[in-house]
């Protein structure tokens, strides 16, 4: 039977390990030798690895390295899987608790985390178990992952339980067809989260990241979405005229075809007559009309003429402009 075990040196100096095996005293023998010293079993009481665990976690904080024998010389540091704990109060409180109830020292909620983890290794779920105690699944994960459960998943024993609607079910067909979650979501009526529980559900394996952009006309569509960025357009204009559904997907056919945002072609723009209209008072929106571009093309050109086109520059025109059409207006 799996026992919960407490050693020590036979002289009584020296850190206290605490561990679990099923063979306390053979456990020990094999220390000894290890460590070239006697070490006996101070206590064992029943217990199985969690039990164990929780006892390490309880008394981290005095966690040592064994200061005897061979393995003392390697001055290994600490960490935290280290089974050796200096004889404090505390570690000797809990030993002594030990030998007087027969059973491992743990708090209400260590227990609770015990019983959760011995239910959920047995088969049962963590729906299953929240229901009983009154809390969400969420929280019976928390305190699993906590106590060192490993997750299984869902079972091949749960996967029967798994109620499958109308929406769900064409839903299924559409993802064996090869049909697109988007396409999926807008048809079915059902979250894209759930497209992704369906697919495993029935063991199909996702597209690759990128896939989508392997398309019969794809050629032509990054040529197009090249053009258009090329001359300017913003790529919130170019989604909608390509009909893409966002803006990162521009940028990835972009970098498809090699082009790097931010260092795109420019426009050539007569750049001595950008900058005589905006010295005549004309507005960005407006030479850009006049030239067939859009207004950041003509702001680069200006850039580029050496023309001043801050923020500043550009607000203290529109103010002007503002007064001047007061002044006409009045004097109407």
């Amino acid at each position: 039977m799996r026992q919960v075990y407490f050693m020590r040196r036979v002289d009584g100096t020296g850190p206290i390990k605490i561990g679990c095996s099923d063979y306390p005293k053979s456990r020990a023998a094999q220390l000894s030798s290890d460590y070239g010293c006697a070490i006996e079993v101070l206590a064992t009481v029943p217990g199985d690895f969690i039990d164990e665990r929780n006892l390490h976690l309880k008394l981290a904080r005095y966690r040592c390295a064994p200061p005897f024998g061979r393995q003392s010389e390697r001055k290994t540091p600490v960490g935290g899987h280290s089974e050796w704990f200096e004889p404090s109060p505390a570690v000797l409180a809990v030993l002594g608790e030990a030998v007087a109830t027969k059973r491992v020292p743990l708090t209400k909620a260590e227990r609770r985390e015990k019983l959760f983890a011995e239910r959920y290794l047995a088969g049962e779920t963590l729906q299953q178990i929240a229901d009983d105690y009154g809390i969400t699944r969420e929280r019976v994960r928390q305190i699993l992952r906590r106590a060192g459960v490993p997750s299984l998943g869902m079972r091949e024993e749960h996967k029967r339980h798994f109620e499958l609607t109308a929406a769900d079910e064409t839903a299924i067909e559409m993802l064996r067809a090869g049909a697109r979650p988007k396409d999926i979501v807008q048809t079915a009526g059902i979250r894209k989260h759930r497209v992704g529980v369906l697919r495993r559900h029935i063991g199909l394996e996702a597209a690759p990241r990128g896939t989508w952009l392997k398309r019969p006309d794809g050629d032509e569509l990054t040529a197009r979405i090249c053009e258009l960025y090329r001359a300017g357009v913003p790529t919130s204009e170019i989604a909608a005229a390509t009909g893409l559904s966002a803006q990162p997907c521009v940028y990835r056919y972009l970098a498809r075809a090699g082009v790097k945002p931010g260092r795109k072609e420019r426009l050539t723009i007569d750049a001595v007559e950008a900058t005589r209209l905006f010295n005549d008072g004309a507005t960005l929106k407006e030479i850009a009309d006049r030239l067939n571009c859009y207004p950041r093309n003509v702001r680069d050109a200006l850039v580029d003429h050496g023309v001043a086109v801050s923020n500043e520059e550009l607000e203290r025109r529109r103010v002007e402009r503002v007064r001047a059409a007061n002044t006409r207006r009045r004097a109407a």
